[in-house]
């Protein structure tokens, strides 16, 4: 995820840390990083909490007042394979587009539903929930690249960049091309549009497009 950095992160906030292990990964090749650690698993929290500066192990919703006012000297938000997780995701995002400095950037990976393999599924009537992987079965909320960019623009942000976390498929050099997909022809149009369908994970570089004057 480092490639989609802007700038070197001083003070982070990891959204959904786990046990701590990025940001103390960070904090090891980074001297001097501060990182906060959001995490709702108490038990993963406590093995955060020997890692990290600080960790916070409620709901943003339920953030004391010196923690909401601490994201506004963050200048790094990790969202890691975590809005999926999420009720409502957009929530999140809005607090942080009216909270965070104008100059912060927020590194987001999200699965994509989108993936062939998936659409090859749904050919067949099938989806099919699994441990791990775009269908994970502790997934909330499913998004197309299409759809995530949409979520960030609604929520005040500017997607400065995106990168393809994980992608499958043989190369195709020759374009409008005829794709076999279960019981499906496709069409596919690209070669931005075959990354697409082979890619099972974005990562995005968000900004602030604006400052609220209250938090969300």
């Amino acid at each position: 995820m480092r490639e989609l950095f802007g700038h070197a992160p001083r003070r982070v906030l990891d959204i959904g840390c786990a046990a701590g292990a990025i940001g103390a990964g960070m904090k090891r090749s980074m001297p001097g990083l501060w990182v906060w650690g959001c995490e709702l698993n108490e038990r993963a929290a406590s093995v955060a909490a020997g890692r990290l500066d600080h960790v916070t192990t409620l709901p943003r919703e339920q953030w004391s007042a010196a923690d909401r006012e601490r994201v506004a000297g963050v200048d790094t938000v990790l969202l890691l394979d975590v809005l999926e997780h999420m009720y409502n995701p957009w929530a999140e995002l809005q607090f942080l587009s009216a909270n965070l400095p104008p100059d912060a950037q927020v590194i987001v990976s999200l699965p994509n539903v989108g993936y062939l393999w998936v659409i090859e599924a749904l050919s067949r009537g099938v989806f099919q929930y699994l441990p791990a992987g775009v269908l994970d079965v502790t997934h909330i909320r499913f998004f197309t690249l299409d759809t995530m960019r949409s979520m960030f623009e609604e929520t005040g942000f500017e997607v400065e960049a995106i990168a393809v976390l994980g992608s499958s498929g043989e190369q195709m050099e020759r374009f409008p091309a005829p794709v076999a997909c279960g019981k499906l022809l496709l069409t596919v149009e690209s070669a931005e549009e075959w990354t697409q369908l082979n890619a099972t994970q974005f990562g995005f570089r968000l900004r602030p497009r604006r400052r609220g004057p209250h938090a969300v």
